[in-house]
């Protein structure tokens, strides 16, 4: 961190009245970020066991090169492992979760409701090819979380 992130870090709490900030160099850093906070919700909110909140995210995903949000990959390099666990395009009990398709994340989110902790989507996947999402599917993947 360097002088500059802690001086735009005070001046974006004073401005939008934040608790607090955190600058990051990555989109990587933010999906690690991201999905901390989202398992510390998970355990200390939803009520999740230890060791058991999810991020779940959608196929064909691209959220950086780290070891960590490498393991979101639909097929991480096995060469690469042993990835962070309790993350990934699939539920816990296995159902995918296809970008775009709204009664995949569904099905998700019905069958693993009690373990995931926050659902992860590229507004537009990059990655992928430059994926727009079908009409719609952004809301209603909101509305379901």
């Amino acid at each position: 961190m360097s002088p500059s992130d802690a001086r735009l870090g005070a001046k974006l709490k004073e401005v939008l009245n934040y608790e607090r900030v955190v600058c990051m160099l990555s989109g990587a850093d933010a999906t690690d970020t991201a999905t901390k906070i989202a398992r510390k919700w998970g355990y200390k909110v939803k009520g999740i066991p230890i060791d058991q909140a999810f991020a779940l995210t959608t196929c064909a995903c691209y959220h950086g090169l780290k070891i960590s949000t490498h393991s979101f990959d639909v097929k991480p390099d096995p060469l690469f492992g042993p990835y962070v666990p309790q993350v990934g395009f699939s539920s816990p009990s296995g159902v995918p979760v296809r970008y775009g398709d709204i009664e995949s994340l569904r099905e998700a989110l019905e069958k693993d409701h009690d373990t995931i902790a926050a659902f992860m989507v590229e507004p537009i996947q990059g990655g992928a090819g430059i994926v727009d999402p079908p009409k719609g599917y952004l809301k209603a993947a909101f509305d379901l979380c």
